[in-house]
């Protein structure tokens, strides 16, 4: 199962077409975001944005919760400081990595 977390409908629509059948939510509202990580069995895969400091959150609760151990963790936010502690807060526990939007729906840089 796959988890998308961000706050860009067209974003969503666009994780959507490129990985097919996800569960995703409104990296907005917090709690909404967090209680999609408790309700879900394993996860495979799971795509966080940063999102001012809510991408954070959810990492940090990630990984002092052991949260989905043997999913992979894929950063797709644009804040490269935020990504990079993002990453850095869920490496000791979790196989993560830093990609764009646009290499994971394979469309050219939308920056």
């Amino acid at each position: 199962m796959i988890l998308v977390i961000d706050d860009d409908p067209r974003r969503l629509a666009g994780f959507r077409e490129a990985l097919g059948k996800i569960v995703w939510a409104n990296s907005a509202i917090t709690a909404a975001a967090a209680l999609t990580l408790y309700q879900n069995g394993e996860l495979t895969t799971i795509y966080l944005d940063y999102d001012g400091v809510i991408g954070e959150y959810l990492a940090k609760r990630i990984a002092a919760r052991g949260l989905h151990r043997s999913a992979k963790i894929i950063i797709h936010s644009s804040n490269y400081a935020g990504a990079i502690e993002m990453r850095d807060t869920l490496k000791p526990t979790h196989d993560v990595e830093l990609k764009s939007y646009a290499e994971i729906v394979g469309e050219p840089n939308e920056e």
